[in-house]
């Protein structure tokens, strides 16, 4: 089932540099780049820093689309690059080639041609309920799927002929994900959530009145083998409910991890350098003792369970399987006031390698459309600091004009920045007893 393209000799190209100016011409950041084509941060992290000699054809193709170029304007090379590309060819040789394959193709009829349209198909989901799929050459239609609630997924990361298929939690199959041959649309495998778990984990109840529904996916290597797994989250229809799906190209279920509250975002890299990815998942808890952000970080031995401590469903007969989850909960009044949702969540988190030495995690915490600020911790949880937006600032500023009840203690005193981020809570792996926890810094 594997399907990895050529690899692409980079030792002593231009691209590093090449690709660091796209991507500052276009005012983005390594992480904007890494999100904007599907990579983690750390594979644009080191490709401009030139860390890697070579690198796969599929990569290239999808920071070329994600900085809308083509493969050839982004490979523009020295004389003496050492890049491994196909020499062009001159005119007469072209249409020596030209003549071959016209031959090669009347003699098989066209199948290599079929095949190839097939291979490279394209595919659209209609109102969501009508998944079509055409062939990459005629744009004939091959295959269509109706079904109500589709959530498209993506292209199989192990293979760019698996389609990946699922629904929204409107539908009564959204705990399903399918793996979908793009040729004939024939279900190569599907796999469910564990419902009876997550139950274990939160409750009887917690999942009536709705149904689970796929959410977003990434591609990861947890296992350091070099294949890539699919990380997929699933949230319910109506109530907080959330959880991840670890799993394999050959659609068995490595690990499922459940949250009390929603799980918004992930991102994959190995930041601990031992050859395997580590994931961090940002969301929410809907805990009411909590009633904040949450941050989970899962790895190869630390996916299973969910969010359970002594305050979160402390009856619940499984535990918190992961490596980290850091619960950070809401700002102390009166922060809260300006905002509708009233509840903090991690909106976005990465990995930090601005000091060689150090690895840092930094999370971005928002409330609605807006961002607060960033959160920056150690690998093991432990606070580093926490930094105010100028827009949040200002955005308080206007909510509370005279600044009665804000200036005189709220973000940015020290006393009043120590008693919410004193809060903070670690648990799994790497959690301290409660009465050991550290005191934030101001």
């Amino acid at each position: 089932m594997n399907n990895f393209s050529q690899n692409f000799n980079i030792d002593g190209s231009e691209l590093p540099d090449r690709l660091q100016s796209l991507r500052k011409l276009r005012k983005w950041t390594q992480s904007d780049l890494a999100e904007k084509a599907g990579l983690s941060y750390r594979t644009i992290h080191d490709l401009e820093l030139g860390k890697r000699k070579r690198v796969q054809e599929k990569t290239l193709l999808l920071i070329c689309d994600a900085l809308d170029l083509t493969l050839p304007e982004l490979l523009i090379l020295r004389e003496d690059s050492q890049i491994a590309t196909p020499k062009r060819r001159s005119p007469g040789k072209m249409l020596l080639v030209l003549v071959a394959l016209l031959v090669v193709v009347a003699a098989v009829g066209g199948a290599q041609v079929w095949n190839y349209a097939r291979s490279h198909s394209t595919w659209e989901i209609q109102d969501q309920q009508h998944l079509v799929v055409r062939d990459g050459l005629l744009h004939q239609k091959l295959w269509s799927l109706d079904g109500p609630h589709l959530q498209p997924a993506k292209i199989a990361p192990w293979s760019a002929s698996i389609l990946l298929v699922g629904h929204r939690g409107l539908s009564e199959n959204g705990s399903r994900i399918y793996a979908l041959n793009m040729a004939d649309g024939d279900t190569l495998w599907s796999c469910q959530l564990d419902l009876d778990q997550m139950t274990r984990v939160l409750g009887k109840g917690a999942l009536d009145h709705g149904n689970m529904g796929l959410s977003r996916t990434l591609h990861a290597d947890l296992d350091g083998d070099g294949v890539p797994e699919l990380l997929a989250t699933f949230i319910h229809s109506n109530f907080y409910p959330s959880a991840i799906l670890w799993i394999g190209q050959d659609g068995q279920v490595r690990g499922q991890y459940t949250n009390h509250g929603h799980l918004l975002n992930m991102v994959a890299e190995d930041f601990n350098h031992d050859g395997k990815d580590e994931v961090i998942v940002g969301g929410t808890t809907n805990v009411r003792a909590y009633n904040g952000a949450s941050a989970v970080i899962l790895d190869e031995d630390h996916f299973s369970g969910g969010s359970v401590d002594s305050i979160a469903h402390p009856e619940s007969p499984e535990s918190d399987g992961s490596l980290l989850r850091l619960v950070i909960p809401n700002l102390p009044s009166p922060a809260m006031k300006p905002f509708i949702s009233q509840r903090i969540f991690v909106s976005s988190g990465q990995f930090s390698y601005d000091n060689p030495d150090t690895t840092r995690i930094l999370l971005n915490i928002s409330c609605d459309n807006l961002r607060i600020g960033i959160l920056t911790v150690d690998p093991d949880g432990s606070l580093v600091d926490f930094h105010y937006t100028d827009t949040f600032m200002e955005h308080l500023g206007s909510y509370f004009p005279d600044g009665s009840e804000i200036y005189e203690s709220g973000p940015g005193h020290a006393a009043w920045d120590r008693e919410w981020l004193g809060r903070i809570r670690r648990y799994g792996a790497l959690s301290l007893p409660e009465d050991n926890l550290e005191t934030a810094k101001p």
